[in-house]
């Protein structure tokens, strides 16, 4: 008998040369008929072992248990002995170490604790006798040491390892002790020794099976020596073509190469290769279970995974395919299934990192107690101490758990400190604070996105060095090859690139702090590095091209994010997001159907059901229809109802039951049912609060709770601390809802101007694009009695939201209350902002009107208002149109009037006015004619006064003969002594004869006081009446002066001295004629009498008056 590759038993038959063929896929349901064969030919032991594996291997434990129980029977061994001639003691080892296993296999899978012990002790007496049958085989140890490792007993498991490596199999050594050595060694991270293991079994038998070299490869590849694992893989495919194992190893060696794209396609083809050879091989399902779920196609992933789970051999494999399984019903929304797939990988392989982080985010998905989650998340950075997954849930946890997060985020903080310049660990410490302090994280990933650039100028200034040193080399006519060959030059180094991811995380926070056009640019460098960084994997790219389309979407780009948003989806239709973010901007829109369209099609997604169905009774909240929203939160599982989103928006939906009309009269039962619904939302919010305890929006809901209760004094704590909140965050987190509810209360104690600060601050975070905060502010204003303001804010949010029909119809109301408050109000007589006011009231009725007309026309149905109400108003507005167009006749008459009188005033004043302009220019005529007459008396003097002027001028001009003479006679005396003559009157006239060069006095000069020149004016005799020279000054100062300027500017230059005023000019005599000078001189010396006006007169000179 023997067994061959090909799946067969062959059963000899006793008298024949021939056998019997047992296929392994086709033996008999009932063992009975293989064990008549058995007996009736007297098969060898070894033949009845063979053929219960076979049936072992198929799933028929009952045959396997059969053909054991029958071979080892008192009765059987003795005809096998009989007829051999000899004790099958290997064998029966065999059937020993063969139960012994079966029950081991039959422990682990059992759940039942009582049932598992007991298994475990059959195995336990099954060894135990193959060990007292053969105590120098090495089965019976080999059975030991997996009893060991079951018990997690390692050290006991390869203390009988060694044991059995001393011992022999049937006489002949064996190498499967030091393999399941190395395999140990290599499962406790003691890859050296376990590669020293596998190269000593391999030495020992060079044509051993390619799967030693495979655990070669393992632990090449574990310890970081890729190319050596990658040769190792190789050789063994050289050796077995077909071998999965070897393939898949090589996948993942692919998976993991620095040009993702090639890897991808690389590993994609070996994966293929490996599905070829073996469909069912567990490893290669998983990887296939793995690329699926990152492709977003759960579902396939799903199926892979529980196929890999039904053909793992080995408990570490079970748990890989287990935790996948985990992830699948996770990606899925199945929170319940993926916690106990979770649970199984975790009492499979206890170390496995994986499924204590999925149960980390189980817990916190379902609101469990989040000691739990951080109890997780620590046995994983006990196993990867630098898992960024886990140190990011810790980071998450900070605010709920500080006392146990604290510690390792404290460490990972100190060590940045330390090593400001790691830019990895910069940039890992960004991502443990984003969840909490986005601050600091965007500080710290500023820090690592510097120290990159920092790196990328180094390396370019060295290669320009480089490239400098290559070119002077060139110019002194070297050779630049052989230099770079002895390393006098090195080569240029590759400029390094900023990790997309860092740019992407930066981008984001960026975004958060307000900083849009920032994180835009820092988001398309992030994408261009993208396009050319072959490290980016398929998942990071979606990641990125989402990112940059909600950018897009903020900076107005609308059109490019709806592009971005769908391009995404037709890749990867499972995205979630993509489906809210279509539908949040359709509904911004006012596209109520597209938005509802997009929140239908995330439901219809898988995992989408929770957060689709929040966005979708959210809209129909916004649209006013409350049955459709309780439909949407009520039609979620047990799970999805306690998510936060979730109870936040159920919070919502019930506090929208309540009366918006609060002035109505309610009965008792009204009240309580009110209080219900309030009492509800409050427990759902402190709910959302166990779990988290920083959501600023369940604080805000409670305080909206609260004040609907009436505790306004708790509701602005509530609030105030959600301000205290956001406040703290440095504008990364922004919620104008607070700042809104801050100023309904506000309103309530009608304090409008604060109600106004806080809605207008609300509205700005809004950037002012909503309708309903500019409703509240009308509100305020209409309250405040400031109607035409409130007009005003109904009016933009009309702009916002065309179709609403609530504020078109608080704009009828407002326009009719402002309408008749008009018409009530008191104007002075004649005001003429009365018929303008009376206008726009009356335009105001016929407009509220018309509105309501047409809210009546649209129905019930469409506009949530009562049709008696509605027809109420349009009646109240028509009724006063008659009276308004009344006062608005008579005020109009009463505006004609208040013209005809003004216009009356007017022309009066206008008459007043051009008689005193009239009166005044008769006045400018006479004192200009007066001046006129001035002046020509002023030159009739003057020319009299010229005239006596040449006379004397001829008088002067004849002297005597004998005058001449005596005088020439006389002054040849000895005494040189003039004769003195007298004058008619026997006055001495001496003085009056004077050389012609003397010249006469002059009048003092400009600048000195009119005493002096009138004092002058007289030493030369020509002094005037007082009363003339008054009032003729000006004149004679125009005529006989310099003739520029007027009066006052005369005298001006006079008091200023600009100039020298002689006697001379004052007659207009030239200065120059220095003869006509000295005969008026003389003239004036000549004259008689005095006291006449304008009459030259003698004056004596004050020595002769001394004489």
């Amino acid at each position: 008998m023997a067994a061959d590759d090909n799946g067969i038993v062959y059963v000899a038959l006793h008298e024949h040369n021939e056998a019997v063929a047992l296929p392994r896929n086709a033996l008999p349901q009932d063992p009975d008929d293989v064990l008549n064969l058995l007996s009736s030919e007297a098969a060898p032991l070894q033949c009845w072992i063979d053929t219960a594996k076979a049936y072992l291997s198929q799933g028929f434990a009952e045959g396997f248990l059969s053909i054991i129980e029958e071979a080892n029977s008192h009765e059987t061994l003795e005809g096998i002995k009989n007829y051999f001639g000899k004790e099958p003691t290997f064998e029966r080892v065999q059937m020993f170490c063969a139960m012994a296993a079966y029950h081991l296999e039959a422990a682990r899978v059992e759940k039942d604790p009582h049932k598992r012990t007991e298994a475990v002790e059959k195995a336990e007496a099954h060894v135990r006798s193959a060990e007292q049958l053969g105590p120098r085989e090495m089965l019976p140890h080999m059975a030991k040491a997996m009893l060991a490792q079951a018990r997690n007993d390692q050290q006991g498991a390869l203390l009988e390892y060694r044991r059995a490596a001393m011992l022999t199999h049937n006489g002949r050594q064996n190498h499967a002790p030091l393999l399941g050595q190395a395999a140990l060694h290599y499962s406790s991270g003691s890859l050296a020794e376990a590669v020293k293991l596998y190269s000593q079994v391999l030495r020992g038998n060079p044509q051993c099976p390619a799967e030693v070299r495979l655990g070669i490869a393992a632990c090449y590849y574990r310890a970081g020596k890729v190319e050596a694992a990658e040769a190792a893989y190789n050789r063994v495919l050289e050796l077995e073509p077909g071998c999965a194992d070897a393939l898949l190893g090589l996948a993942v060696i692919k998976f993991g190469s620095k040009d993702a794209q090639e890897g991808l396609n690389s590993g994609l083809q070996l994966l293929q290769r490996a599905f070829a050879a073996d469909p069912t091989h567990p490893g290669m399902l998983c990887a296939l279970s793995h690329f699926s779920l990152l492709k977003g196609d759960a579902q396939q992933a799903l199926e892979l995974a529980q196929a890999a789970a039904d053909g793992a051999d080995t408990d570490r494999l079970k748990a890989v395919s287990l935790s996948l399984l985990g992830r699948c019903h996770h990606a899925l929304g199945d929170l319940a299934q993926a916690q106990h797939h979770y649970a199984q990988a975790i009492r499979l392989d206890p170390k496995a990192p994986l499924p204590h982080l999925g149960t980390a985010q189980v817990y916190l998905a379902t609101g469990s107690d989040p000691n739990n989650a951080v109890s997780e998340l620590e046995l994983v950075l006990k196993t990867l101490p630098g898992n960024v997954d886990a140190m990011r849930l810790l980071g998450g946890l900070l605010p709920v758990l500080q006392d146990r997060v604290a510690k390792a985020l404290t460490a990972h903080r100190e060590a940045a400190a330390r090593q400001v310049h790691d830019g990895q660990l910069q940039e890992i410490l960004g991502e443990l604070l984003a969840p909490t302090e986005p601050a600091a994280a965007l500080a710290a990933f500023e820090q690592a996105l510097s120290l990159h650039r920092q790196h990328q100028a180094a390396v370019q200034s060295r290669n320009s060095i480089k490239q400098a040193q290559r070119q002077k080399l060139l110019d002194e006519g070297g050779d630049v090859m052989v230099a770079e060959l002895m390393q006098e030059i090195g080569q240029d180094e590759e400029i390094p690139q900023v990790p997309a991811k860092l740019l992407n995380n930066t981008a984001v926070l960026k975004y958060r702090a307000g900083s849009l056009s920032e994180a835009l640019d820092l988001m398309s460098q992030a994408t261009a590095v993208m396009m050319t960084d072959t490290t980016t994997t398929p998942m990071q790219k979606v990641t990125m091209g989402y990112n940059m389309a909600r950018l897009q979407e903020a900076a107005g780009d609308l059109k490019a994010a709806s592009a971005g948003y769908q391009a995404l989806l037709q890749t990867f239709p499972g995205y979630i997001d993509c489906y809210v973010r279509l539908s949040a901007m359709a509904k911004a829109a006012g596209d109520v159907d597209a938005a509802r369209h997009w929140a239908t099609e995330a439901t219809k997604q898988a995992g989408g059901h929770v957060d689709a169905q929040a966005l979708l009774a959210s809209l129909h909240l916004e649209r006013g229809d409350l049955q459709a929203a309780r439909q949407c939160v009520g039609s979620v599982n047990a799970d999805g109802a306690t998510d936060p989103y979730m109870l936040l928006t159920h919070a919502n939906v019930v506090l929208a039951a309540l009366p918006t009309d609060r002035a109505a009269r309610i009965t008792h039962a009204d009240h309580v049912r009110n209080r219900d619904y309030i009492m509800k939302a409050l427990q759902m919010y402190q709910t959302v609060l166990k779990t988290q305890a920083d959501n600023v929006y369940a604080v805000n809901g409670l305080g909206v709770c609260l004040a609907e209760l009436g505790n306004t004094a708790a509701a602005k704590a509530a609030i105030d601390e959600v301000l205290r909140a956001t406040s703290r965050t440095k504008g990364f987190m922004k919620v104008p809802e607070a700042y809104v509810n801050l100023g309904n209360l506000w309103l309530g104690r009608q304090r409008y101007n604060d109600a106004l600060k806080m809605y207008e601050h609300a509205s700005k975070l809004n950037s002012h694009k909503d309708a309903q905060i500019l409703l509240y502010m009308a509100r305020t204003h209409h309250d405040a009695g400031n109607h035409l303001a409130a007009k005003h804010c109904l009016l933009k949010a009309l702009h916002l939201a065309p179709t609403n029909v609530k504020m078109r119809f608080n704009l009828a109301f407002v326009l009719q209350e402002w309408s008749v408050k008009v018409f009530r109000k008191k104007y002075a007589q004649g005001d003429p902002n009365k018929c303008k006011e009376y206008e726009a009231a009356t335009t105001g009725l016929r407009e509220a009107e018309r509105i309501f007309r047409h809210l009546y026309q649209l129905g019930r149905d469409s506009t949530r208002i009562e049709p008696k109400k509605l027809q109420m108003h349009a009646n109240f507005c028509a009724g006063q149109l008659p009276n308004a167009l009344k006062l608005l006749s008579e005020a109009r008459t009463e505006q004609r009037h208040a013209e005809a009188q003004r216009q009356l005033r007017q022309a009066q004043l206008m008459a007043a006015e051009a008689e005193r302009r009239h009166r005044e220019v008769m006045e400018s005529a006479a004192k200009k004619a007066e001046q006129t007459r001035k002046v020509a008396e002023a030159q009739r003097v003057l020319e009299e006064s010229r005239a006596k002027l040449e006379a004397l001028r001829a008088t002067r001009a004849m002297p005597h003969a004998d005058e001449a003479d005596g005088a020439t006679a006389g002054s040849k005396t000895a005494g040189g002594k003039r004769k003195r003559k007298k004058g008619a009157a026997g006055e001495d006239m001496s003085d009056f004869y004077v050389d012609d060069a003397q010249p006469i006095e002059r009048l003092p000069k400009k600048g000195k006081s009119n005493a002096d020149v009138k004092a002058a004016l007289k030493r030369t005799g020509l002094d005037s009446d007082e009363d003339d020279e008054n009032s003729n000054e000006a004149d004679v100062e125009q005529l006989f002066g310099s003739g520029n300027g007027s009066d006052d500017e005369q005298q001006q230059q006079q008091r200023d001295g600009n100039a020298d005023v002689e006697a001379g000019d004052l007659f207009g005599v030239s200065e120059g004629n220095k003869a006509d000078r000295q005969a008026a001189a003389a003239a004036a010396a000549g004259g008689g009498g005095s006291g006449s006006r304008g009459r030259l007169r003698r004056q004596a000179p004050a020595a002769a008056a001394g004489g």
